[in-house]
Order: C-alpha cells, then sequence, then structure tokens
C-alpha cells in the first residue's frame, strides 16, 4: 500500500486552498439561493443544515456526561458566543443579500484577519515575533 504524507507547510497549503474553495461556494451558492428563497427561509437551513453536520459529525464522540459541567460552568459564555455567531452570520448573508457586488464582500470578509490581529493584541494582549 502506498503511503502519501505531507510536511506540515503543505498541509497548511492544501487546507488554505480547501478554504478558500469552500468560501468562493458559500458566496456562488448562497447569493443564488438568496435570490430564490428569503432570507429568513435560507436562515433556518443554514443553522439547520449545520446542527445535524455537526451531530452527525460528533455523533461517535458525544458524550452527554462530559458535557453537562462544562455547560453549567461557562452556559452563559457559550450562548454569548451563539448569539454573536448568529448575528455576524446573519449579517454577512443579509449583507450578500442587499450588495450587488459580492466582491465587496469579499473583500470585508478577507480584513477579517486585521481584526482579529487587532482584537487580540488589545484584548488578549498578544505579542508577536518576527519569523526567523
Amino acid at each position: 500500500m502506498l503511503k502519501f504524507e505531507l510536511n506540515n507547510t503543505a498541509k497548511g497549503y492544501l487546507l488554505m486552498s480547501v478554504s478558500v474553495l469552500a468560501m468562493a461556494n458559500v458566496y456562488i451558492f448562497s447569493k443564488a439561493s438568496l435570490n430564490l428563497i428569503h432570507i429568513s427561509q435560507f436562515g433556518v437551513y443554514w443553522f439547520g443544515f449545520g446542527i445535524i453536520y455537526n451531530l452527525i459529525f460528533n455523533s461517535k464522540n458525544l458524550k452527554l456526561s462530559l458535557l453537562k459541567p462544562i455547560i453549567r460552568k461557562y452556559g452563559f459564555l457559550i450562548s454569548g458566543i451563539g448569539i454573536l455567531e448568529v448575528l455576524g452570520t446573519s449579517s454577512f448573508f443579509f449583507a450578500l443579500k442587499t450588495m450587488s457586488n459580492p466582491a465587496l464582500i469579499s473583500f470585508f470578509s478577507n480584513v477579517t484577519p486585521v481584526f482579529v490581529t487587532i482584537l487580540g493584541i488589545s484584548v488578549l494582549k498578544e505579542h508577536f515575533n518576527f519569523i526567523t
């Protein structure tokens, strides 16, 4: 049997390429879907399929006994993050439906790493070093 292994750099490039293709599909097919159905119906499908996918993906490892103490301790934080995720995703799709040029949304979406870096430095007090 032929065994094929990639080094970490090659894996990184491969994963980055898959993520770019996936995001491009989200833009294209979401814009097409939003032209056919109402945004609230699209949101039900989007989050519904996300929940179903996660349940299937995690069904083998899902142990409710392990989740209960985490939910009790961090339930408020988990709920807050969930609400922010729903707001962010809904805003993204609302912008996609509203704006005629998806390239603008792509540009604003690609600015995300800049905001993550700024917030990481200001909120988490992250420090970055030069790559050597």
